[in-house]
């Protein structure tokens, strides 16, 4: 078969189009996914400081206030 070269020209952007689209829209899957990522490690990461957070102050309020109630008792 017999192709024009710039039929053949015409072809081969084409073809390079194409690949670089694909590459794009895998690149963007790819950022996306690991955008989602993130997020979701940032929301535990969050969530595991809060409950830390909530968990440590009554434990040493309690013992500073003992530590001034027996200071004040002697």
């Amino acid at each position: 078969m017999f192709m024009s070269c710039g039929a053949r020209w015409r072809k081969k952007k084409k073809k390079k189009q194409k690949k670089k689209k694909k590459k794009k829209k895998k690149k963007k899957k790819k950022k996306k996914k690991k955008q989602e990522k993130k997020k979701k490690q940032k929301k535990k990461k969050k969530e595991k400081q809060q409950q830390q957070q909530q968990q440590q102050p009554p434990s040493s309020r309690g013992a500073g206030v003992e530590v001034a109630a027996s200071f004040t008792g002697s």
